[in-house]
C-alpha cells in the first residue's frame, strides 16, 4: 500500500537535460564524500570532531540533495514515484535525520555509510530514466501518506545499520576485542531502539493513512505489498514487546531489526523492481 500510485509514465532524462547534474548533483556527491571522510577520521580517532565544520559540510550535501529533488519535480510535467526517485528520497531523508541528529550527538559510524550511499543514489537518479508509477497532481492526504512512509522507511533503515553495528560489536565484545573509539554497545543499543520507536510511529501512521486515502486496491502488487508491510510491522512490534517484557538486547535485537527491515524493503522496493523492470507495463 505504501507509496503506490497508478498512472502510466513515459521515461525521460530531465536531470541531464536541465543541467542539474553539473550544478547540484556533482557538488552534492563531493560534499557527501567529504562528510564521510571527516566522519571516518573522527571515528578512527585520527582527527578531533569539529562540530561546526562537519555540520556545514553535511548541510551543504543534504541541502543540494534536497534542492536537486525539488528542482527535478518542479521541472517535470509529471512526478515519477519509481525506484530511482524513491531511493534518492529515502537516502535524502536518512542523511537529513543524521544532519539533525548532529545537533544532539554525532553518529559518525552511520555517516561513513549513509553519506556515500546518498551521493550514489542521487547520481543514479540523475542518469537513470524516471520510470514508474506517477500522479500528475498529488492531493494533500496522499502527499502526507508518502511523507510518513518515506520517514518510516528512512528511520528504520538507520535502525538496520545500527543493528549491523550492534551485532558486529556484540560479537567483538564476546571475544574480548576492543571496540572502536567513542563507540559502546549500550549507546548503540539505545540509539537503535530510539530509531525503532520513531520509525514505528511513522510507519504506523503511514499504514493508517494508506488505508484511509488509497481509493483503489486494483494496482498490480498492492495486495501482497500491503501484506508484506504489515508483516514487517508485526516483526518490529514483537521486537519492541520483547525489549519491554523480556529485555531483549545485543545481537538478538539486532537480528530481529534486520529481519523486519529486510521484509519491509522487500515489500516496497522488491515489488517496484518486479513491476517496473521484470514485468513493466506496456
Amino acid at each position: 500500500m505504501l507509496l503506490y500510485v497508478d498512472i502510466p509514465f513515459a521515461a525521460e532524462r530531465r536531470l541531464l537535460m536541465n543541467g542539474l547534474l553539473t550544478w547540484s548533483v556533482i557538488p552534492a556527491l563531493i560534499f557527501y564524500l567529504i562528510g564521510a571522510y571527516l566522519a571516518l577520521l573522527s571515528l578512527q580517532g585520527a582527527r578531533q570532531q569539529r562540530k561546526f565544520e562537519s555540520t556545514v559540510v553535511r548541510g551543504l550535501a543534504v541541502g543540494l540533495h534536497g534542492l536537486t529533488i525539488w528542482s527535478a519535480i518542479q521541472s517535470a510535467d509529471q512526478i515519477s514515484l519509481g525506484i530511482a526517485l524513491m531511493l534518492t528520497c529515502v537516502s535524502f531523508a536518512m542523511a537529513l535525520v543524521l544532519l539533525l541528529n548532529q545537533l544532539r550527538r554525532p553518529m559518525n559510524h552511520l555517516d561513513v555509510f549513509v553519506f556515500p550511499l546518498s551521493g550514489l543514489s542521487l547520481l543514479l537518479f540523475a542518469v537513470m530514466p524516471t520510470t514508474g508509477m506517477v500522479r500528475v497532481a498529488l492531493p494533500t492526504p496522499l502527499f502526507i501518506h508518502i511523507i510518513l512512509s518515506l520517514l518510516g522507511y528512512s528511520i528504520l533503515a538507520l535502525a538496520a545499520l545500527q543493528a549491523l553495528y550492534l551485532a558486529l560489536f556484540d560479537r567483538l565484545a564476546r571475544t574480548g576485542r576492543t571496540l572502536p573509539k567513542g563507540l559502546a554497545l549500550d549507546s548503540i543499543e539505545q540509539m537503535l531502539f530510539e530509531s525503532i520507536w520513531l520509525g514505528m510511529i511513522a510507519l504506523s501512521l503511514g499504514i493508517l493513512t494508506g488505508f484511509a486515502f488509497i481509493d483503489s486496491y486494483d494496482v498490480r502488487g498492492i495486495i501482497h505489498h500491503t501484506f508484506i508491510t504489515i508483516t514487517a510491522w508485526l516483526i518490529f512490534a514483537v521486537l519492541l514487546w520483547g525489549r519491554l517484557r523480556a529485555g531483549w538486547r545485543g545481537s538478538q535485537a539486532g537480528w530481529w531489526t534486520l529481519a523486519g527491515f529486510g521484509i519491509l524493503a522487500l515489500g516496497y522496493f522488491g515489488s517496484k523492481f518486479v513491476i517496473e523492470v521484470l514485468i513493466p507495463q506496456t
